[in-house]
């Protein structure tokens, strides 16, 4: 019984925060580390788009794109012609 009561005194002694009898740390007297959400970035998270971010973590729809001119189409454009098209 003695040796057991020498081990509370020098654990408590080292152990920072409360301990239980049992010798369970119930805190160690720090508060506890808050777990933050991940900082939100909004921006355009499209990399095809001309303004892509590369470090936006939520879309916010701003994606511009450059504009392609439409292929040209070949055919007669006489309307009185036979083949018109």
């Amino acid at each position: 019984m003695r040796a057991q009561s020498l081990f509370m005194v020098i654990l408590l002694m080292l152990a920072p925060g409360c301990i239980n009898l049992e010798g369970n740390n119930v805190g160690d007297g720090m508060a506890e580390e808050q777990i933050s959400e991940p900082e939100i970035v909004e921006g355009c998270t499209d990399s095809n788009a001309t303004n892509y971010d590369q470090n936006a973590t939520q879309d916010d729809g701003t994606c511009e794109y450059e504009e392609e001119e439409p292929e040209p189409i070949f055919g007669c454009t006489d309307s009185d012609a036979e083949n018109y098209d």
